[in-house]
């Protein structure tokens, strides 16, 4: 099994997305019928509620599934196809890191999303966010914004680093901007040699390196996302069964 299989399969097994997706099904096909017949709607609160739960759920599904290729595309690297389009090694692994950061820090968002749904606090999904749910009377004490608490306080770094590219555009790994500096010496100063295998090497050692990382804070996210599904359940059950 590959890694990326083995992720998304342990972010399948959990109780609270088997719920979801259980009782959802018949809701999805339901409308979907509807759809075919040309017929109205004819879903109740609590269905609706569930449908709802069930976007805001696959929203991190396909996220976390992008976070899981970004490793394998760290080593894709053609250079005979990326530098006709401009783009050196350095600009395509600064972009997926780049990616990288972006995509975690959307997931934390995505979460909260969903924390508000289950809840059923009956708000725009832009104004569901951590200082929100701390705040509100439904949620402030519950385990799911614990968990998002945990969430929040591992992912100081990333966001820093997310905050910084947002502004700068650019991103401020000390390594990365040091290959780029000699691979541009080499390319501005001909006559100024710089060894390219040094700089493959270089390059190589670079790119397992941040594989490495992306791949701990996959798994980090991905221990996250469950503890949040976790508390989710009970919560989730007790609407959507309210009929």
């Amino acid at each position: 099994m590959t890694k990326i299989k083995r992720l998304l399969t342990k972010l399948n097994k959990n109780d609270f997305s088997k719920e979801v997706i259980t009782i959802s099904s018949p809701i999805v096909r339901k409308k979907f019928d509807d759809s075919i017949n040309k017929t109205n709607d004819n879903i109740s609160k609590e269905e609706e509620y569930v449908l709802n739960v069930l976007r805001k759920m696959l929203d991190i599904y396909c996220t976390f599934e992008q976070l899981c290729y970004i490793p394998s595309f760290l080593s894709k690297y053609d250079e005979k196809f990326y530098k006709k389009r401009g783009i050196n090694h350095q600009q395509y692994l600064s972009y997926h890191l780049e990616s990288h950061y972006f995509k975690v820090i959307k997931i934390n968002d995505q979460l909260c999303s969903l924390v508000s749904e289950v809840y059923y606090l009956g708000i725009p999904s832009k104004l569901a966010k951590l200082p929100f749910l701390r705040e509100n009377k439904i949620t402030k004490n519950t385990s799911s914004v614990e968990a998002l608490k945990k969430f929040e306080k591992d992912l100081k770094e990333i966001r820093t680093e997310r905050n910084i590219v947002a502004h700068s555009g650019k991103i401020t790994d000390k390594k990365i901007n040091e290959y780029d500096f000699y691979h541009s010496l080499g390319e501005l100063l001909p006559n100024h040699k710089v060894d390219k295998k040094i700089l493959k090497g270089l390059i190589r050692v670079l790119v397992k390196e941040k594989k490495d990382l992306i791949e701990k804070n996959n798994e980090s996210v991905l221990q996250h996302v469950q503890l949040v599904f976790i508390t989710l359940l009970v919560r989730f059950k007790s609407i959507a069964n309210a009929s």
